[in-house]
């Protein structure tokens, strides 16, 4: 994250963690980027939504997994806990994981403690890559 046309920047000795550019926008870094695991899957990671690995973090992300047919959760584990358990957002991000959250034996959930967001299926996810945003904030 840079601070070029930040109207707010907001610093920890690892770099930028919050900053409202002039246009509004709110971006969000940390030195290291929340963590995605699923038992029964591959071809798992997290990403900024972009491709970009290291911007992955705790606010914001894409979780992409592709799910085996089981009720295994994706998990994102948060590098910095939070204080409480954050309140998170899951939305789909591409028409076959909405599938997946439209169908009503499949539709996920999203649990969190402070240490990590787990999105569990009611019923076996199908067996297809997925992309799951979210958004957690305390």
């Amino acid at each position: 994250m840079t601070n070029a046309g930040s109207f707010i920047n907001l610093l920890d000795s690892a770099g930028s963690v919050f900053r409202v550019g002039v246009n509004g926008h709110l971006t969000f870094g940390q030195e290291n980027p929340a963590v995605v695991t699923h038992t029964s899957g591959s071809s798992i990671s997290c990403t900024d939504g972009a491709g970009t690995a290291a911007e992955c973090t705790d606010t914001r992300g894409q979780a992409r997994v592709t799910t085996a047919a089981s009720t295994d959760p994706v998990v994102v584990t948060f590098d910095n806990a939070f204080a409480v358990a954050p309140t998170c957002i899951i939305s789909p991000g591409d028409a076959t994981t909405a599938t997946d959250f439209e169908f009503a034996t499949i539709k996920p959930v999203a649990t969190t403690t402070a240490s990590a967001l787990s999105i569990t299926p009611a019923s076996n996810w199908a067996t297809t890559a997925k992309i799951i945003n979210y958004y957690c904030f305390e």
